[in-house]
């Protein structure tokens, strides 16, 4: 029996009232909005293009637990209370702006996040790998050389939600079957998947996470489809 394994580049921002990200062309960036989850758990989540310092293009709009996973832009489901997450898929240079995220409430601190979009040859590829159960499989994630110093992930995917399945800060690591090995001095890091179940088949996202000066939390980008 054939595993399929698949690994995708795209960009996570963390929660921040004021944050600025960046995502590559190609890949997907995740917008992360905090709320006041006991006030606000059943009031409807917006995300919203900003032009002129208005916002001009409400984008998505929705109650809890509802989101249509086959656009190119939706909610992801969320992993902890007051926290909700927008995925843009296929990132391009028109998507880079400001946008503005919260809940529909007059009294509601909403969130503004500017997207910058950035063009680099490591990113937007796309590889599926094939494996039997058993074997040993290895990927190589390409990343931008300013983000070399910055700590490595791999995400793993489903239609609804996305879980880290191995980080480091340092050079290499391991978590049960998963290893990562980072080469700074040429700009990509290994990843080894060892004794391959059918259950490791799926999509994976290689990743970063950077902070900008003056946020309060991480950004995550994530940059290999394989």
């Amino acid at each position: 029996m054939k595993i399929f394994l698949i690994f995708y580049l795209f960009l996570i921002s963390g929660p921040v009232d004021c944050a600025e990200v960046t995502g590559y062309t190609g890949g997907r960036v995740f917008i992360n909005c905090r709320y006041d989850h006991k006030r606000y758990m059943d009031h409807t989540k917006y995300f919203s293009k900003k032009s002129r310092g208005k916002c001009t293009d409400k984008i998505l709009s929705k109650t809890q637990n509802t989101s249509d996973h086959e656009s190119r832009i939706f909610f992801v489901d969320e992993t902890q209370p007051g926290l909700f997450s927008v995925l843009i898929k296929n990132v391009s240079l028109q998507d880079g702006g400001t946008y503005r995220c919260g809940v529909e409430d007059a009294a509601a601190k909403p969130t503004d996040v500017t997207l910058q979009v950035k063009e680099d040859p490591c990113c937007g590829k796309t590889l599926t790998q094939e494996a039997h159960p058993g074997d040993t499989v290895t990927f190589t994630c390409e990343y931008p050389q300013e983000s070399k110093y910055l700590s490595k992930y791999v995400y793993k995917a489903t239609d609804h939600s996305y879980s880290v399945v191995i980080h480091v800060l340092g050079l290499s690591t391991q978590k049960g079957r998963f290893s990562l090995f980072d080469h700074p001095e040429e700009n990509l890091f290994n990843v080894s998947i060892s004794d391959v179940t059918e259950e490791d088949g799926g999509v994976y996202l290689c990743g970063l996470q950077g902070q900008k000066p003056g946020d309060l939390n991480p950004y995550y980008s994530l940059f290999n489809e394989i």
